[in-house]
């Protein structure tokens, strides 16, 4: 009859014993060597130092400068119809903007009044919708809110974050004095064709 053998519990090298096996072997290797015993003993004597703790750089904030390249008058048309963005250039910690559609005949279809603000945590878009006759179509406390997601000196990403309904985010592209916005649309659970986004093409004036 045969005895099976059960499998040995893992060992555990102890730090210190390691420690001291290594300084053993030096001390004997040195010895063997010529080398003075005395100043590789002195060495090993001392514990080994902790290591040093992982210290990461601090990742800088974006401000407000990161939409600079949105300042300017745009311009362009959406099947025949006017539309008209506006920024201004940074000052203190936000930029504002207004946006206005028009319909062919002249008459408006929307106002916007928009704002980019520098935050401790984020810089946020916020904006609210107004009728021709300014009747805003958003809450009092209610603006609509996205956050800056992602960004580069002349493209800016703002995520829905607060009250904003089916929208998904606002995308910000500038390229050869072209103003390229696309706002894109969460997928309503109902529908089975997602929303397509609108996407304005403005040439600054």
């Amino acid at each position: 009859m045969t005895r099976s053998s059960a499998p040995h519990p893992p060992t555990h090298t102890n730090p210190r014993r390691a420690f001291a096996r290594a300084a053993a072997r030096a001390v004997i290797g040195a010895a063997c060597a010529g080398m003075p015993v005395a100043a590789i003993a002195a060495y090993f004597s001392q514990p080994p130092a902790a290591p040093s703790p992982l210290t990461l750089a601090p990742v800088p904030a974006r401000t407000i400068d990161a939409c600079a390249f949105l300042a300017g008058t745009w311009q362009g048309e959406m099947n025949g119809a006017f539309v008209e963005e506006i920024w201004s250039t940074p000052r203190g910690n936000n930029i504002v903007g207004t946006f206005r559609w028009l319909r062919q005949d002249g008459t408006p279809m929307l106002f916007e009044m928009l704002a980019i603000t520098q935050e401790a945590s984020a810089l946020r878009l916020r904006l609210r919708h107004y009728s021709a006759l300014l009747h805003a179509k958003e809450d009092a406390d209610k603006p609509i809110t996205l956050k800056l997601t992602e960004n580069s000196p002349t493209h800016a990403v703002f995520g829905a974050e607060q009250d904003a309904g089916s929208l998904a985010q606002i995308i910000y592209r500038v390229e050869n004095d072209t103003l390229k916005i696309t706002v894109e649309f969460d997928s309503p659970q109902n529908e089975d064709a997602p929303r397509p986004p609108l996407q304005f093409t403005l040439r600054r004036q």
